[in-house]
């Protein structure tokens, strides 16, 4: 997988931004909380394309624990490595994965009510 395939790929369904040649990033009207989007980036990273926060979202929620993330990440599938909300991509699939992991946040912990 290339990240050129992937944007194509991911583009058809979800808003991206082109930062560089190794980084895209996602936009979203859907909301953390009352101040934060749903925000990621799509880059290559050591041969792989992988979705990730780089940290951002656990900023966002600094009362959560390491635990909380780890579970809500497992039910989706994805990855919470060092703070980082993560996934291979492979597939839209895992977008629509990863996405789930943003929304159950905003559902648990975002306070939108």
């Amino acid at each position: 997988m290339t990240i050129q395939r992937a944007v194509l790929e991911i583009s058809k369904k979800y808003k991206l931004k082109y930062e560089n040649d190794k980084m895209y990033v996602f936009e979203s009207d859907d909301m953390l909380n009352f101040y934060t989007y749903y925000w990621f980036a799509l880059i290559e990273h050591n041969g792989k394309v992988l979705l990730t926060d780089f940290a951002d979202t656990a900023q966002v929620f600094p009362d959560l624990e390491e635990k909380d993330f780890k579970e809500i990440c497992e039910r989706h599938g994805v990855s919470f490595n060092d703070w980082h909300i993560e996934i291979e991509y492979r597939s839209i699939e895992d977008v629509d994965s990863y996405y789930k992991v943003f929304d159950e946040l905003a559902e648990k912990y975002g306070d939108l009510d």
